[in-house]
């Protein structure tokens, strides 16, 4: 992890110094997969309770609803 965030000061860096006009297509091509990323991660976490609802489900029906009260334990002291 460490070099990529190396890197991307280095880069960030080196970006800033170029001239605008130089500058400004990559700039504006990194904000568009910014946003283009921004949009993946909402469709993911809007989908996500799906997702666990339906893993909650398969342990429900394996194990039975004595295997949720571990779980409301932990949300009651957490919460």
């Amino acid at each position: 992890m460490l070099p990529i965030i190396f890197f991307s000061v280095l880069f960030g860096l080196g970006l800033s110094s170029l001239p605008a006009t130089h500058r400004e297509p990559l700039v504006a091509v990194f904000r568009s997969i910014s946003e283009t990323m921004f949009k993946v991660t909402h469709m993911v976490m809007r989908y996500a309770p799906v997702g666990v609802f339906a893993l909650i489900s398969v342990t429900v029906a394996t194990f039975g609803f004595a295997s949720l009260w571990p779980l409301a334990k932990l949300v009651l002291l957490v919460y």
